[in-house]
């Protein structure tokens, strides 16, 4: 029997309708009150209340423990272990907002969030398969690469003008993301012994048996 619940698609379309509606009638609107409060702290309340629902069933996970031996789960890894990864591009780009003396990642701010969610993308999609293929996660990623450039570049004392970092470290993500992306579709490829964005003719099929 199929179950409605709020998830990541659901959570997608929620944040596409805010982003609209601001587009539409400009970040002025959520100023207005709704029975004495901004419509912003309403939005802010709603979410924080669906976070909070969806995180009931893996919290039960954490805390009685995985399927595995000795509470782990099945990649005989610890239930907490998934949240390294997650806080490893979480953290560093909220410091590195906040350190950043020269306001480019203020005034570029869309292209930060791109490169800290293409980063986050790349985290989650390795999540995944090592969720499905109940495999170990490696913690280590090219991906960070771009995250720990920006930090160390702070870390001198902004030794390079950060916008062009912040585009250098953008690219580079990007093709990171992409390379294992075409890696990922080869491998499943090979395996089910199928084609990728194309259908075999008759003919290419007698050929292959």
């Amino acid at each position: 029997m199929m179950r409605f619940r709020f998830d990541v698609i659901e959570a997608q379309f929620c944040i596409m309708a805010i982003c609209t509606v601001t587009s539409i009638c400009g970040p002025e609107v959520w100023k207005n009150e709704l029975f004495g409060i901004e419509l912003k702290i309403h939005i802010t309340a709603l979410a924080a209340v669906a976070a909070v629902i969806a995180l009931y069933s893996p919290l039960t996970v954490v805390f009685t423990g995985g399927v595995g031996k000795n509470g782990s789960t099945v990649a005989d890894t610890s239930v907490l272990f998934p949240a390294v990864p997650l806080a490893a591009v979480v953290l560093p780009s909220v410091i590195i907002f906040c350190k950043s003396t020269s306001n480019a990642f203020l005034t570029h701010i869309v292209l930060y969030f791109i490169m800290f969610g293409i980063v986050s993308a790349k985290i989650t999609c390795k999540l995944v398969i090592g969720h499905m293929t109940k495999s170990e996660l490696q913690l280590s990623d090219s991906v960070f690469c771009g995250p720990l450039a920006l930090f160390f570049n702070q870390y001198f004392d902004t030794a390079i003008n950060e916008y062009p970092l912040l585009l250098i470290c953008l690219v580079w993500c990007a093709l990171c993301f992409i390379c294992q992306s075409v890696l990922l579709v080869k491998q499943i490829c090979n395996f089910l012994k199928i084609e990728c964005f194309r259908i075999p003719t008759s003919k290419s099929l007698r050929v292959r048996k």
